[in-house]
């Protein structure tokens, strides 16, 4: 009799093991919710991570590669410096040749020889200037003194290169000629002009003697 019910009790089953069964159950519910869940947070952990060791691994500046943009920004400065002396000497001595013969009419063609090269001389002198300015800027991304994103609108940069673009505008052109700025002197009063740029010979001659 006795071993009857407990072959019933154990095929029925104990009620302790019946729990110990569901709270397996539910423990292997909860690993496998905390197993779907922490998976994209590791992801998400380990991008953040990458993040920080490339910020951290760009935190110094490579003497190397900031030496090689200094140097490029050094020849691009030399080059703009003798582009720029050398459309001055052309300045001068089409000065000197144009008011020295303006009552003459010799030295026309080589004038206006000089005139245009004097303009192309310029352009190259603006155009060089902005990219010297665009190499100034990348040096000073790579010594780390600017924001590697800055653009040359963020920095000072952008007024030190108007500045000096206008001053470079100021040239003899041959599209200028009989042009003139009038103006009073000072304590006489009598009326004065400046040439823009070589009149004929006869209307300079004019307008010498109508002053």
């Amino acid at each position: 009799m006795k071993s009857s019910n407990y072959e019933t009790i154990e095929l029925q089953g104990n009620p302790a093991s019946r729990a110990n069964e569901d709270d397996a159950f539910q423990q292997h519910g909860r690993l496998s919710y905390l197993f779907q869940t922490s998976l994209p947070l590791k992801i998400s952990q380990r991008k953040k991570s990458t993040i920080i060791g490339s910020s951290k691994k760009n935190a110094f500046e490579d003497s190397r590669i900031t030496r090689l943009y200094f140097e490029r920004y050094r020849v691009l400065e030399l080059g703009r410096m003798w582009t720029i002396c050398a459309s001055i000497v052309l300045m001068v001595l089409e000065y000197e040749v144009s008011f020295a013969n303006q009552l003459t009419e010799i030295y026309q063609e080589e004038i206006k020889t000089l005139l245009y090269l004097i303009l192309i001389l310029t352009i190259v002198s603006i155009i060089m200037t902005l990219i010297a300015y665009l190499a100034e800027l990348e040096f000073r991304k790579r010594s780390l003194t600017v924001l590697i994103a800055s653009t040359i609108f963020q920095t000072n940069l952008i007024f030190l290169l108007l500045i000096e673009t206008t001053i470079l505008l100021h040239c003899p052109t041959p599209y200028t000629i009989g042009y003139k700025v009038s103006f009073s002197q000072r304590y006489s009063h009598q009326p004065r002009f400046y040439l823009l740029m070589r009149y004929q010979p006869s209307q300079c001659f004019f307008d010498h003697y109508q002053y």
